[in-house]
Formats: C-alpha cells, structure tokens, sequence
C-alpha cells in the first residue's frame, strides 16, 4: 500500500486514483487468497464432511462419525444382557481393556457384539464377539472425546497421514501427540491386544477394521460380518 500510495504520488496523481489502485492490489491479493483455501483447505473440508475423499476414506466422512456418535449415546434394547454375555467370554485383561474405554465406546462394542449374535445366533465363536467388541481399545490411548476426535479427522484429511503419524514423536500428552495416537488407534489397540493375550482374529481384526475388504488377511466371509457389526 505505502508503494503504490508514493508511485502515484510520484505521478502526480490523485487520491481517487490511489484509492483505485489500492482496491486493485486489495482486491488481487484476496483473489490468490480464495485459490489457496480452496485448493488446501475448503475443498478438503467440503469433501470430507461429504464423505467424498477417497484417500482415506476408511475414516469415514463426518456424517459417518455423526452417525456413529447418535447409535453410540442411545442405549440399544436388551444391552446389559449383552454386556453380561461378553464379559463372561472375556479374559480378565479383556475386560479391563472393556472397561478402560469410554462409555461411548462401551456402547459401541456392545452394539458391535449384539450384531455378531444377531448374525450368526447362539452358536456363534467367542473369538467373533471378542474381535467386534474390542477392535476401538486403541482409541483410549488418545483420550480425545467426540469433538476431538471430529478434529482429528479433519486435520488427517487436510495433512495427510504421514504428516499427522509424524506428530507422535511431539511430547507425550500433547495435543498432536494425541491427535497421532487416535490416528494410529488400530495399529494401537492391535498391540494392546496381543499384549492382552486376546485372539488372532481380535488383533487382527483391530488392525484392518479400517481397511478395505482386499487389504485385509482376514477370511473374507469374517471380514463382511464384522465389517456389518462395526457399522450397527
């Protein structure tokens, strides 16, 4: 502004003329302002509140973590009747790890679990129930809530994954330190189960349950039923 207002003023011209000049760089530098954001930010955004964004779209969109939040805090029917049944198939490590998550997702591996007996009935292996119900232990790492764990997400998707799993060499309890740990939450509770002693099909599972169907190790049939558990 100062350059223009002495070149104009060094050209003899007139105030009304600075200000036009004034407007025009103005007016130019938020031109360059909006292609940034909308190349960086905005469309990123827009597409992940879509659920648009392919690149990672294992996270889901926020309608998906909308969605997810809802079916979380409403109490399903008959849900202390499926607690009951999956702590007596749980190991004492499983259970504390059951009981260390959030109440929100509590709700959700009961969910998870009531979905496994739905599909397969009363003869269904307890390694199917476990899997479905402690594939999130990971999340509990970051000790984010619901708003956290939406910005989270958002910021995976405008940053990338490399950038945000980068974070989680910044100082233990940090904000983006947490941020990495809810990131990386499947790699995370996959350790915390096998550390707990719990089934293959319960680490892996943990481990894929954000991938796609042909990425996974896990049988193909087993992958579509607890896939359809993860989403009750």
């Amino acid at each position: 502004g100062i350059v223009v207002r002495r070149i104009c003023s060094s050209m003899g011209q007139t105030s009304e003329l600075c200000k036009s000049c004034l407007v025009m760089q103005v007016s130019q530098q938020l031109k360059f302002t909006q292609k940034f954001l909308e190349s960086s930010l905005l469309v990123p955004i827009s597409q992940l509140i879509l659920g648009q964004r392919k690149k990672m779209g294992h996270f889901g969109g926020l309608k998906h973590l909308g969605a997810r939040f809802l079916f979380s805090v409403v109490k399903s029917k008959d849900e202390e009747v499926t607690k009951s049944e999956l702590l007596k198939i749980m190991t004492k490590d499983e259970r504390d790890l059951f009981f260390q998550q959030k109440k929100v997702d509590q709700t959700h591996s009961l969910r998870s679990a009531k979905s496994i007996y739905a599909q397969n009935g009363d003869q269904v292996h307890t390694d199917l129930v476990i899997a479905a119900a402690l594939h999130d232990v990971g999340k509990l790492e970051s000790e984010l809530g619901i708003v956290g764990r939406i910005a989270a997400t958002c910021l995976a998707f405008i940053f990338g994954l490399g950038r945000v799993h980068s974070w989680g060499y910044k100082r233990e309890g940090t904000l983006l330190n947490r941020v990495s740990k809810y990131v990386t939450h499947p790699e995370i509770g996959a350790q915390m189960l096998e550390e707990a002693k719990s089934c293959q099909l319960a680490i892996s599972w943990a481990l894929d349950h954000h991938k796609q169907e042909k990425d996974s190790t896990i049988d193909k049939n087993l992958f579509v039923v607890l896939q359809k558990a993860d989403r009750a």
